[in-house]
């Protein structure tokens, strides 16, 4: 019943057959809670219409991926969610796993190869990218320095952000200045190889104390924001990864509500989640969802994690590629990248516990 939010809940009484029983449940709250939780669905239900729920002391059989034995905790978003499983880009969720790195220089900006397989990190005392070889995949404990570095002093000094093409053979230094140099890779992925192409894009204009830059996957749209404006800007690319050739496109996002120091951006892959670090007391990791991919006009927030316990100033967040691990630089004292494991519930409902992959006993 949409109009009052009530439940209408009709089943077949076994004391009383002949009439079978109706029970209207009535919520003091439209938020989930472990009180008014009565059941699951096997599908969605609109509202007005009827469909099957199956109750606590019921099981359900038409769920997938679940772990035997483990219990299951039911989130906003009408998911089931196990504590200790994986949960991508749940940073609510996130938990600090102890695994971290700390790099020779005054960080300021990271950034992970897709593949997890290398690791690039600048600070602001020595202008310099290093990149680390990780024999596990995004795995810092298993990082070392290879060797490979790049000095970008001539063009960028102080270099709040380093991003790289999604193919490694381009790279991109957003300046103190307010300016984005473009670097090219004779050898993918390997910051040795970089040159300057001679070519970048000022965006002072927008945000004079610009702190973080990002593309979209295919080089066509490149972002940036700033802490003078609290907002994310975003330019057209003419010819794609080419930044001479971007022009500020008079989109925006304003974050000063939820974010007043925004220093770095990570997208997902899709485009469709953003996230933020930001070094306001308390420094926190702030997560955006999009409606519509690639388009910051349709940003709402989401959630949050506080990092303060670990990082001094949070500089820089990046993810890896199935948005299960989070890292987090801290420009301050250590110069140490944080890892974090993003997990699953942080919800107090139960949902019960999975009798096999496919089902669950609803004990509530």
């Amino acid at each position: 019943d949409p109009d009052s939010t009530n439940l209408v809940n009709s089943f077949e009484d076994n004391a009383n057959s002949s009439y079978g029983t109706s029970q209207v449940f009535s919520p003091s709250t439209l938020n989930l809670t472990s009180t008014n939780f009565i059941g699951i669905t096997d599908a969605a239900i609109a509202d007005t219409a009827t469909g099957a729920v199956i109750v606590k002391g019921g099981v359900s059989a038409n769920v997938t991926g679940l772990t035997i034995g483990s219990d299951y905790y039911v989130q906003d978003d009408g998911s089931i969610r196990s504590p200790t499983g994986a949960y991508p880009y749940n940073i609510s969720g996130g938990v600090y796993n102890s695994v971290s790195l700390v790099v020779s220089d005054n960080l300021m900006s990271i950034f992970f190869k897709p593949d997890g397989a290398k690791l690039y990190a600048i600070g602001y005392t020595n202008d310099t990218v290093y990149e680390y070889g990780l024999s596990t995949a995004f795995d810092l404990s298993t990082a070392t320095l290879n060797g490979n570095t790049k000095s970008i002093a001539a063009q960028s000094g102080v270099t709040p952000s380093l991003v790289f093409k999604t193919d490694g053979t381009k790279m991109y230094a957003l300046s103190s200045a307010d300016e984005v140099f473009q670097y090219s890779l004779s050898t993918a992925w390997d910051v040795s190889s970089a040159s300057y192409d001679s070519k970048s894009l000022t965006v002072s204009s927008q945000d004079s104390n610009s702190s973080g830059i990002w593309f979209k996957s295919d080089g066509t749209e490149m972002y940036m924001c700033g802490f003078t404006n609290d907002s994310i800007f975003q330019y057209d690319l003419a010819t794609p990864w080419d930044v001479s050739t971007g022009a500020y496109a008079s989109i925006s996002f304003n974050m000063s509500a939820t974010s007043t120091q925004p220093r770095n951006m990570y997208f997902n892959s899709t485009g469709t989640i953003l996230f933020l670090a930001d070094t306001a007391n308390p420094d926190k990791v702030f997560k955006f969802v999009l409606s519509t991919a690639w388009d910051i006009t349709t940003i709402s927030f989401s959630s949050s994690l506080d990092v303060s316990a670990q990082a001094a100033k949070a500089v820089d967040v990046v993810l890896n590629a199935d948005g299960t691990k989070m890292y987090v630089a801290d420009s301050e004292n250590t110069n140490t990248i944080y890892q974090y494991a993003l997990n699953g519930s942080t919800s107090s409902v139960p949902a019960g516990r999975a009798l096999s992959t496919t089902s669950i006993l609803l004990e509530g």
